[in-house]
């Protein structure tokens, strides 16, 4: 399903890139001031509802960094653990490290909320653990003291973008579904006259000129399209096996996350954000409801 911020970037090119194609038709000519009408009403929302759920981009890209630090803790004192020679006591000191941050890898599996919360939780240890922490040094003259605290950082990072995510009045999110829903109307109908006219014109069907309007459209649609089936499958099936550098695999993470799961959280409001009725799908033919003027 076309989001909002594809929709953004699908005017965008037609009233810049494609301009002279929509311009070729009396279509297009008809059409150019609803597809600017709603150009400018995507404009005129916050950035946070422009790509689906507020903010996922920029959860997405902070749980990121918070998954990867954590990584840094686990597989460093796993380097230790395995390591045949190591000194016993800094191995315990290893395993205290390893219980107390990063227990093992199927916590990063967890939702946004929890994270953060686990990061608020163990802020403290900062302090209690400082001296193990900084037995374990870095290329770059840092410590897993510096691992740690930029991954306790980023879950509270985490905490502030969902609290930002509900200062979005609700109403601007249900705003926002119904103008995504009322751009692919009008997107429709635009193509549904181009294609009736180029049946009454035949001169228009040279070049293909509806690719040439609805190409970039498509194209985003079949990448939406692939995306949602990818995840699909990717849900259904076990996770693919990573192998830390030393070589033993981590622990198998659940091939399912809790109920409140990081994908459903950066998934748009899916209610309001239905099609209306008599509104077709993207890519599909709908009854043209506002016919331009005819030849």
């Amino acid at each position: 399903m076309l989001q909002l911020g594809d929709l953004k970037l699908i005017l965008l090119d037609m009233l810049d890139k494609r301009l002279a194609d929509v311009r070729a038709s009396q279509a297009g000519t008809y059409f150019e001031p609803q597809l600017q009408e709603q150009l400018d009403h995507i404009h005129r929302l916050p950035a946070a509802l422009i790509g689906g759920a507020p903010l996922a981009d920029q959860l997405d890209e902070t749980d990121t960094r918070h998954d990867g630090h954590a990584r840094v803790l686990y597989f460093i004192t796993e380097a230790y653990l395995q390591w045949p020679d190591a000194d016993p006591a800094l191995r315990a000191v290893a395993e205290r490290v390893r219980q107390h941050f990063i227990p093992n890898l199927g916590d990063l599996n967890a939702a946004y909320a929890t994270e953060a919360e686990r990061a608020i939780e163990r802020r403290p240890l900062l302090d209690t653990l400082k001296q193990d922490l900084q037995q374990f040094p870095l290329a770059g003259g840092k410590t897993l003291l510096d691992v740690a605290t930029a991954y306790l950082d980023a879950g509270k990072a985490l905490s502030d973008l969902l609290s930002q995510r509900a200062d979005v009045p609700q109403g601007n999110r249900k705003a926002a579904a119904a103008l995504r829903s009322a751009t692919v109307g009008v997107l429709n109908r635009f193509r549904s006259e181009l294609r009736t006219e180029i049946r009454r014109r035949p001169g228009l069907a040279t070049g293909d000129l509806e690719q040439r309007v609805f190409g970039y459209m498509d194209t985003l649609a079949a990448m939406r399209a692939q995306a949602a089936a990818s995840a699909k499958t990717t849900s259904d099936g076990k996770p693919p096996e990573t192998k830390p550098p030393g070589g033993k695999p981590p622990e198998t993470k659940p091939p399912s996350k809790p109920a409140e799961t990081k994908a459903a959280q950066a998934q748009p409001e899916n209610k309001a954000a239905q099609a209306q009725p008599g509104e077709a799908a993207p890519g599909e033919t709908p009854p043209a409801n506002d016919k331009p003027p005819t030849a």
